[in-house]
């Protein structure tokens, strides 16, 4: 099975790209603060507003009809949204998400279509930080989340204690219906004093994974044997 060779690879180096595919050239963005507005009760968001939002707009077709979907990324704290709308801007569906940090266009799969891949910021906190990533398809007017995975994940929470640093990347084969995942576990030792560089950091392989296309189920499920 050939597998797409575009990988997805979360670092510290990581840089935030507002579309890493073309937008819907020929639809309508929404203007963006109203439209967050006028989304408060879908999101079921109540702070005083959105700072400094940012938007992701990519374009994709069903049959003939053109949709869009649109992320959307705020800080304080960090969090993000992700849309579907029609051609003219209109919202036709939105969940929650962590800080958008990049779209791009998923697999297209028999009976379901296109889909998006969401790349994202999934939750921080002192000495903590966890990104993911996720495949979200537009079905019976809602979306829905075939597969979700964490890409990088850092815990440094107490000083003098272990910290450790999990980075992952994923390829998708090319008919889309097997995902795999792999990466490796940092350990960094804990110290005796602040001022101690500590020992070098040890390097653990994670076990791969395979995740295989489940149509009864709508989404993607571990394979069989694949640990």
């Amino acid at each position: 099975m050939v597998f797409r060779s575009a990988v997805y690879v979360i670092s510290l180096a990581w840089v935030i790209i507002v579309s890493s595919e073309p937008a819907a050239a020929d639809c309508k963005q929404p203007k963006l603060e109203s439209f967050l507005e006028d989304s408060r009760t879908v999101l079921k968001f109540t702070g005083p507003f959105y700072p400094s939002p940012i938007p992701y707009d990519l374009g994709f077709k069903s049959g003939a009809q053109a949709f869009q979907w649109f992320g959307v990324a705020w800080e304080a704290p960090k969090n993000g949204a992700l849309f579907v709308l029609d051609c003219a801007g209109n919202r036709l569906a939105a969940t929650r998400l962590g800080h958008v940090l990049s779209l791009r266009h998923g697999p297209v799969l028999p009976k379901i279509g296109s889909t998006v891949e969401v790349s994202y910021l999934a939750q921080t906190g002192t000495g903590y930080e966890r990104r993911s990533a996720d495949i979200f398809a537009f079905l019976n007017n809602s979306l829905k989340s075939l597969w979700t995975h964490t890409l990088y994940e850092r815990a440094s929470i107490l000083p003098l204690e272990e910290q450790t640093l999990e980075e992952s990347q994923w390829t998708l084969s090319g008919d889309g219906r097997q995902i795999r995942v792999g990466g490796y576990r940092t350990v960094y030792p804990k110290t005796e004093r602040l001022d101690d560089p500590g020992g070098p950091p040890t390097k653990h392989k994670i076990s791969p994974e395979t995740f295989c296309w489940d149509v009864t189920h709508i989404r993607y499920v571990l394979c069989s044997g694949s640990r």
